[in-house]
């Protein structure tokens, strides 16, 4: 007989490892249904996993980050199952995206996030404990299941439908501006939720090769929001559409590139700010960001939101340009109705971009790589002091089933004169090399690729961290290569640069 989920309370083990913690003093969402029984939540971004009494034990991921019509899936038909689904695939999380997923998806997900030890230890009680099974085909399983459900028979809360804008049989009203202090571009969901007082300005900046406008502070007991919309060149948008599309639509893409691509949209503009009103600092809570792509450029098939449009109209901006808006939330030094704000002040700094160097090949012992950094011209010498092979302990990796590479280069140099280590980076050009997978069970993926061996490696290079502090010597840098199954006989290094392309702003605004 399957294991109900009362039955599982009263053996009192522990599901936080797999990504559903309860908690006794968990506050329900807006979009958590009427008669939720909480099962538990994941820690993050408020997602949460409950039944719901008109349901019996289907098990349901609530999720209160995802858009209108999306908050609430469900993902296994009884608990017994929902405990099957968490042991074969290793956790909560790829159950919850599930709903978003292709099967290759699903796939690359579970090999890019395998078992932690702690999790493991918590399956391995869960089947010898309770004889959880193993389910075969678990996103083929919960695929079904969403497919044959009838979301609209969920019930939710008043709460609910302020917040989509929109009831059972009642049309939607249009999405209009709005300002609320949540920090995002979305609808007000109540009467409370409007600035105690709006300061309405034009305030124009040109920064880089942009036309930057702060057209309003908006006042509320909790702090200030402040709307940024800034004014991209709609033929940059354009040649980058025509060039990277195809690529943007590509999840297999190398980390390389996708950083290419981020550092070439002309829509993403990276920058932080700091607030001081009436010489207080104010500390940024939240912040969110929305684009707007003129009709000549849009790719066919794609439409501004309407959010996007709303910000437009409301502000009186020019449509036939590009747009970036952004809108940052500010804890602190509010003042009342009758108190006047003596000043206003933000200093805006742009973050750093990679410049790719000098590129050099197997270097020996004692070599000397020259290079000048592209920016300030200054000279550099890379002296190599170690350059050995080196191979992972073979405990690391225990998943049972798959053959992970473990061979990698250590690389110890100098550098003269000093650069500060966030200003560069020396890493491997090639990535990590598959895993392999040398036995096949029903439950598992094809393959297993090399995101998950982020521990010694990332997307800006490899780490040190699996030097030893013997290794640490003063004023020595280190740099690993990427995991291979082999020695590797040829390594291409790359210098690459972390350079402030611009001056930060200082803005005086009242």
């Amino acid at each position: 007989m399957a294991l109900t989920y009362k039955e599982f309370l009263e053996k009192d083990l522990d599901l936080a490892p797999l990504g559903v913690e309860r908690n006794a003093s968990f506050e329900r969402y807006f979009c958590t249904p009427l008669g939720a029984v909480i099962i538990g939540s994941s820690g993050v971004d408020g997602i949460h996993f409950c039944m719901i009494n008109d349901f019996g034990e289907m098990v349901f991921a609530v999720s209160p980050l995802n858009g209108v019509g999306s908050y609430v899936h469900p993902i296994a038909e009884n608990f017994a199952d929902f405990l099957s689904l968490l042991v074969t695939v290793g956790g909560s999380d790829a159950i919850e995206q599930a709903w978003m997923c292709s099967p290759e998806t699903f796939d690359r997900f579970l090999r890019e996030n395998p078992p932690t030890e702690e999790q493991k230890k918590t399956i391995q009680q869960l089947r010898h404990d309770l004889s959880v099974p193993l389910m075969d085909h678990p996103f083929a399983y919960i695929q079904r299941l969403q497919a044959s459900f009838d979301a609209s028979k969920i019930k939710f809360t008043d709460e609910y439908y302020d917040v989509v804008g929109e009831k059972p049989d009642v049309p939607a009203e249009p999405q209009g501006f709005s300002v609320d202090f949540g920090g995002g571009f979305r609808k007000a969901r109540s009467e409370k939720t409007r600035p105690c007082r709006e300061l309405v300005f034009d305030y124009k900046f040109v920064w880089g090769d942009e036309i930057w406008h702060i057209p309003a502070l908006y006042l509320f007991a909790e702090g200030v929001v402040i709307d940024y919309c800034i004014e991209i060149q709609p033929q940059k948008v354009k040649a980058f559409l025509d060039k990277w599309l195809d690529s943007l639509e590509d999840n297999s893409i190398s980390n390389a590139l996708r950083q290419q691509i981020d550092s070439e949209n002309p829509l993403e503009v990276d920058f932080l700010a700091r607030y001081v009103m009436n010489a207080d600092e104010i500390r940024l809570k939240n912040g969110s960001s929305i684009s707007y792509i003129p009709d000549a450029c849009l790719p066919e098939g794609v439409e501004n939101s309407e959010k996007a449009l709303a910000v437009i109209d409301h502000y009186h901006l020019d449509p036939l340009k590009a747009w970036s808006f952004h809108r940052h939330s500010c804890l602190g030094a509010t003042v009342k109705e009758s108190e006047q704000i003596r000043s206003f002040a933000v200093r805006l700094q742009r973050r750093p971009v990679c410049v790719p160097g000098i590129r050099f090949q197997n270097p020996s012992v004692g070599d000397v790589i020259c290079f000048t950094h592209p920016v300030s011209g200054i000279a550099y010498q890379l002296t190599v002091v170690s350059y050995e092979q080196k191979k992972l302990s073979d405990q690391i990796f225990s998943q049972p089933g798959y053959d992970y590479p473990t061979c990698y280069t250590q690389m110890q140099y100098t550098l003269t004169p000093p650069l500060p280590e966030e200003e560069y980076t020396v890493r491997d050009c090639q990535e990590n090399e598959p895993v392999r997978r040398i036995s096949k069970m029903p439950y598992e993926p094809e393959s297993v690729n090399e995101a998950c061996l982020g521990i010694i490696g990332g997307e800006d290079g490899p780490t040190a961290i699996l030097l030893s502090p013997k290794d640490q010597k003063k004023n020595f840098h280190e740099a690993l290569s990427s995991l291979r199954f082999a020695p590797a006989t040829q390594i291409t290094w790359e210098v690459d640069f972390w350079v402030k392309t611009m001056a930060d702003k200082e803005l005086s605004l009242l």
